[in-house]
């Protein structure tokens, strides 16, 4: 069966634990409150299984990248890192390099952290939604309490050793009214590179801040915010690398230079991105269905790495259906959708929340983060003197980003 024009893993989502010390609105993740760390076991069963799937598709030397994420990683505590990442390396493969991230709140980032980061190399992301009210309004500990004078603690202990984290900034139906207040915040406190997701129904998040408006209201809203953003970047030679705005205009690019090219996000390759939760289920396509349960799905693991290898999970009926339903998703967007080419057809997990199907096409999310965007980036170049001309390179650190979906 030919699955995709591409293979390979793109990116592993590890779980070393679900919990959390902050009980955001909108968090997807469940069990935010259960104790407990990946056991040694399951990360050398998860090593080996990640390993084994790169042999079977590389073809040249690389580099994998391992996301802790899917709780507050911090609070899995130094000890199980140190182990984890010599577990890691003593196992990777000749030929394949091994890179690690971790996306944090930021509140338990201390002096000794900072020593481990440095030691190992660990990129770090700070999940922050900018100024203190609107970050506040949503990311509170299990108390009530609020937390954003100690992630900006944290940020700034990275910052003051030499560490430049990226943002992840959520956007809620009060951020789009905020647009230059959180560029300001963000640009002031020196970070350099964002990306912006939006509040979204998905995993154990049953609602969302964007729902409570009709859907060309919340449109108008968000191409508003997406338009001050860009002219304010513009302003500033795009000193502060932009996700969205970044993504799309590769995409751009490339139909500039070919005509028949279009998005092909690692939502839709199967095992682009692979996802092992704490107990080693293995789950592909988005890092959101791990926690995600459907009645007509069932619960997205397509094996355990305790118990398969690649061969078994990608010969199994589950896996077998899952990919066929997606790649029919995308199809169905390609035949219907305009604005496929920069899209692909990504989002599954917002497929699952919204329409209990993954035939299904729109989303709130792709709506928004793709449709409107779309239309505000091609408003505005073509407003711009000479646009295509000033369609700027994408650098290779400037097109990552940590997790398709992150919170």
């Amino acid at each position: 069966m030919d699955y995709t024009l591409r293979t390979g893993l793109r990116l592993a989502v590890l779980q070393s634990t679900s919990v959390c010390n902050l009980n955001c609105t909108y968090c997807y993740v469940p069990g935010r409150r259960q104790h407990g760390r990946m056991s040694e076991r399951v990360l050398r069963a998860a090593a080996s299984y990640l390993f084994a799937r790169e042999e079977k598709d590389r073809s040249v030397d690389r580099c994998v990248e391992f996301l802790w994420h899917a709780g507050e990683p911090l609070a899995a505590g130094m000890a199980f890192y140190t182990r984890a990442f010599a577990i890691i390396a003593s196992l990777a493969p000749p030929g394949v390099s091994v890179r690690h991230v971790m996306q944090t709140n930021g509140t338990l980032v201390n002096t000794a952290w900072y020593e481990f980061f440095r030691e190992y190399g660990v990129r770090i992301g700070v999940s922050i939604d900018g100024p203190a009210d609107l970050h506040d309004s949503n990311r509170r500990t299990w108390g009530d309490q609020v937390s954003h004078g100690r992630v900006m603690r944290g940020y700034r202990l990275l910052r003051e050793y030499g560490f430049n984290p990226s943002a992840l900034c959520v956007l809620t139906k009060e951020s789009l009214m905020q647009a230059d207040q959180i560029y300001d915040f963000f640009v002031e406190e020196g970070f350099t590179s964002i990306a912006f997701n939006v509040d979204e129904k998905e995993g154990a998040n049953a609602t969302s801040s964007l729902s409570q408006e009709d859907v060309v209201s919340v449109q108008q809203k968000y191409a508003a915010f997406m338009r001050r953003l860009w002219h304010r970047w513009r302003a500033d030679d795009g000193r502060l690398n932009i996700r969205e705005f970044d993504h799309i205009l590769a995409c751009i690019r490339n139909l500039q230079t070919d005509p028949s090219f279009f998005r092909e996000p690692d939502e839709v390759v199967p095992f682009g991105i692979i996802t092992i939760s704490r107990d080693g289920g293995i789950s592909t396509f988005a890092p959101e269905l791990a926690s995600t349960t459907s009645k007509e799905y069932g619960d997205f693991v397509l094996g355990n790495v305790l118990t398969d290898t690649p061969d078994d999970v990608e010969k199994g009926q589950a896996f077998q259906r899952l990919t066929g339903e997606v790649l029919a998703g995308r199809d169905l967007c390609r035949q219907t959708c305009q604005y496929y080419p920069l899209c692909g057809g990504g989002f599954q997990s917002n497929r699952i929340a919204e329409h209990r199907s993954l035939r299904a096409t729109e989303t709130q999310t792709c709506k928004l983060h793709r449709q409107t965007l779309i239309d505000v980036i091609v408003d505005e170049l073509i407003r711009e003197t000479n646009a295509i001309r000033v369609v700027p390179e994408v650098t290779e650190a400037e097109d990552s980003c940590l997790g398709p979906n992150s919170c």
